[in-house]
């Protein structure tokens, strides 16, 4: 993860590391001075939280939920649906190694790909990524049980659908100019066929690659859920889209 991270987000990101470790004796310091060159990249931002007492594993973890918030992109008409995804819930009680084996299971069963997983007793995650984006699960030990993570970022797909609808809109600004020098004013009638195609042949593509992929992610998300809380009584999820 090579990008910067602005003063705002690290703010954000070590609120959301620290939040499990709350009242512990850690402190953070103060992380918009800490940002105030030209941003942290992560591996900044670990090195720091590390030197504050901060586990780097939930850092990392908190900036991954950062990026996967949902945000308005300008790619989002060509798409024709969010690009990214979370789904969050929590859990009473702490799991176990079983837990996660069972878990990684699941994950590999439901996505159909290998992925990678590792991190600490604290905090285990699970990652995939490809030409259309990225998948994290995250399982991690709060003060109070568990949280449970689910999230995509299908970034990738949404700026993949622009460049499908730029070359369109393209090819269709070729064939709308070859109609009028051919039958004259006539050949505009062309024109919002194009502009239709701008828009619909990329939701045909990319658009319905998401949407597979979402609710993939939705079903795992159901799934590690009903696994997690079989012994436990879980809370009302919290979710994002």
């Amino acid at each position: 993860m090579s990008r910067r991270f602005d003063e705002q987000e690290v703010a954000l990101i070590l609120r959301e590391a620290t939040r499990v470790e709350r009242g512990s004796e850690a402190e953070t310091g103060d992380p918009l001075t800490l940002s105030r060159r030209e941003g942290l990249t992560l591996e900044d931002l670990k090195e720091i939280a590390s030197e504050a007492g901060i586990d780097p594993i939930r850092v990392d973890r908190a900036a991954r939920i950062l990026l996967a918030r949902p945000r308005q992109s300008p790619f989002r008409v060509f798409l024709g649906t969010p690009a990214q995804i979370r789904l969050q819930y929590e859990f009473p009680t702490k799991i176990d190694d079983r837990d996660l084996s069972e878990a990684l299971f699941e994950i590999r069963s439901v996505m159909s790909v290998q992925g990678t997983s590792g991190g600490s007793p604290g905090a285990w995650e699970w990652e995939s990524g490809d030409e259309l984006g990225a998948r994290y699960v995250t399982i991690a030990r709060t003060s109070t049980g568990t949280r449970l993570d689910v999230t995509g970022d299908f970034g990738n797909a949404a700026r993949g659908a622009a460049g499908v609808g730029a070359v369109v809109a393209g090819a269709g600004a070729v064939g709308v100019t070859a109609a009028v020098a051919a039958v004259g004013a006539m050949g505009w009638a062309l024109a919002p066929v194009v502009a239709v195609g701008v828009v619909l042949i990329p939701r045909l593509t990319a658009g319905r690659l998401v949407v597979r992929e979402t609710q993939k992610l939705s079903r795992l998300a159901s799934r590690l859920r009903a696994l997690l809380s079989a012994n436990a009584t879980d809370s009302d999820p919290t979710e994002d889209e």
